[in-house]
């Protein structure tokens, strides 16, 4: 009773914090503040409905995207990200490697293959169901989207004649054409790509090859 006689005798002041309409809350403030910056915090996903319109929606199945801190990502580029995904994953279909999404110069390259044109393209994404027993994305974030989408990536493989797993990190470039249609994917594992002459050479070999010989399904 005592302690409520002195409070009741205190001063009281009041407190304005004035902020503008469209201001985010503190809470929210701090809250996306420590989920970008803290050392333990996931990645932030922007997996909001209004940033997926595309017409490849519904086509792709890496829906959840990790974008670095301050790169926005939306609408068809999106989308694209997500199929790339996929891809990288051995999940294609059809539908992914429509002529409707993909320029048919297309080029899709890593340190093994250089495809050129899409019919080589799909040559080389069809035969990592064939090649590969299984395909994980463990980790991926986008960290630029213009000029060109760029994203690191980490996989694991388990190439079924092996029976062997090995984790690789890459460096994911992805062009978009005047179109929105993708011109050229390159999947540089430990950032780069091999420039020997030699390793050129046995890249397009082996992309020209595995077009030829892998079947790919007809309803293009």
């Amino acid at each position: 009773m005592f302690l409520a006689r002195i409070i009741s005798t205190l001063p009281r002041r009041r407190f304005y914090t004035y902020l503008p309409s469209s201001a985010p809350t503190p809470g929210f403030a701090l809250l996306h503040s420590y989920s970008s910056t803290h050392p333990y915090a996931k990645p932030y996903n922007d997996v909001s409905p209004s940033n997926t319109s595309s017409s490849l929606t519904g086509q792709v199945e890496s829906v959840e995207i990790n974008v670095a801190p301050g790169i926005a990502l939306e609408g068809h580029k999106r989308q694209v990200v997500g199929a790339v995904l996929d891809l990288l994953q051995g999940k294609v279909t059809v539908q992914k490697m429509s002529r409707s999404f993909w320029a048919e110069d297309a080029v899709f390259e890593d340190n093994m293959n250089k495809a050129i044109g899409i019919n080589e393209v799909e040559g080389h994404v069809w035969s990592l169901k064939t090649l590969m027993k299984d395909i994980k994305v463990l980790n991926h974030q986008v960290t630029q989207v213009e000029p060109n989408i760029v994203m690191d990536v980490e996989n694991q493989y388990n190439v079924r004649s092996l029976n062997t797993e090995k984790v690789v990190k890459s460096k994911v470039v992805i062009s978009i054409d005047k179109n929105n249609k993708i011109k050229r994917v390159m999947d540089m594992w430990g950032g780069s790509l091999p420039e020997g002459m030699l390793s050129k050479a046995l890249r397009r070999v082996n992309a020209y090859t595995t077009a030829k010989v892998v079947g790919i399904p007809e309803g293009h």
